[in-house]
């Protein structure tokens, strides 16, 4: 068996599942039932900077097919709530590309694998007059399949028909089943074409590839491209080593694993955990500082927690200590936190 990881396998922001929270509660699904399992607290998805692993949002949408039932639609509901604003830099970029050449070009170099919501591997296929940006789900397991295909179908479209217009021309073809790709073309503009196949694709002719695009600015989006690998850059510092021992501290913060545990799970020295760390640009302290650091904001902000009880939660010895801690965070005490909120 093989143990590469998925190509979908990389960090992401939290906009896929803040739509999930959207369509689970439209459907009077209990916030606790949708995110069990996850690692993730409603309070964690209210800051845009926070950065979930793909297991993770992958846990979500197993939770919301198994309680709503895996019935055609649901995907799309959740892809049709997914915006080019909640790309961020990454579909500013492509808002100021000048053509939809452009744009294609944009979207994969810094997609998937990087900067992108959607689970399917992208692969953009030119050909003379046309080219194809076909999406391969083989990676997806049964269970989930059909959800995503259809939510990252619907998201795409309606990316696309954001950055270029809801005018111009689209084909879609897709191999979802008949009743799946009603429930799709229903969500979309009548400009795209959805039709059955064995693969799944947008096509575009060469008229749509030369279409110029509105906001287009050159200049502005070398910049903008530019802070997209920046931003690549801090995620893929989630994933690797300190990504799992992120995950590890995240969840035993009343009693977290030692640098020795972590080593010992690996059956490794705790010096070669050390020199890893090192060479991803962190170390165990560091990383146990961000993980109390965030639940610490996290635990204060719901309101209904006192400074000793936050203290207690994240493994302090002394509600004094962990005031010690936050003031050297953020330099506030925790009290004066609190009254500023």
């Amino acid at each position: 068996m093989s143990t590469t990881a998925a190509s979908w396998d990389f960090p992401r922001g939290v906009s896929g599942i803040r739509v999930l929270l959207e369509v689970a509660r439209e459907l009077g699904i209990p916030i606790t039932d949708l995110l069990d399992g996850s690692d993730l607290s409603p309070s964690s998805l209210t800051d845009a900077d926070t950065i979930v692993d793909a297991a993770q949002e992958m846990t979500v949408i197993r939770n919301l097919v198994c309680l709503a039932g895996d019935r055609p639609g649901l995907g799309v509901a959740a892809g049709r709530r997914l915006t080019v604003g909640m790309l961020g830099v990454w579909g500013f970029a492509m808002l100021l590309s000048p053509t939809v050449s452009d744009l294609l070009d944009i979207a994969l170099r810094h997609g998937h694998g990087k900067l992108s919501w959607i689970f399917m591997r992208p692969m953009l296929v030119r050909r003379p007059g046309s080219a194809r940006l076909e999406l391969d789900a083989s990676e997806l397991s049964p269970a989930v399949y059909h959800f995503i295909l259809e939510r990252d179908l619907t998201s795409t479209a309606t990316a696309i028909g954001g950055i270029v217009g809801h005018q111009l021309p689209l084909v879609l073809e897709t191999s979802l089943p008949a009743e799946r790709r009603k429930a799709l073309r229903a969500a979309l503009p009548q400009s795209v074409s959805v039709g059955g196949s064995h693969r799944n694709a947008f096509v575009f002719d060469t008229a749509t590839l030369t279409h110029p695009l509105p906001m287009a600015d050159p200049l502005t989006a070398e910049a903008v491209e530019r802070q997209c690998v920046d931003l690549a850059v801090r995620r893929a510092r989630h994933a690797g080593l300190a990504g799992r021992i992120r995950y590890a501290l995240h969840r035993r913060p009343a009693s977290p694993p030692t640098l020795a545990d972590i080593a010992a799970d690996r059956h490794v020295d705790p010096r070669t955990i050390r020199r890893q760390l090192s060479a991803e640009g962190t170390s165990f302290r560091a990383l146990h500082e961000e993980v109390r650091h965030r639940l610490a904001l996290e635990l204060l902000n719901t309101g209904e927690l006192s400074v000793a009880q936050v203290s207690h939660r994240l493994g302090y010895s002394d509600p004094a200590s962990f005031s010690r801690a936050f003031r050297r965070w953020t330099g506030h005490s925790p009290s004066a936190y609190l009254l500023r909120s």
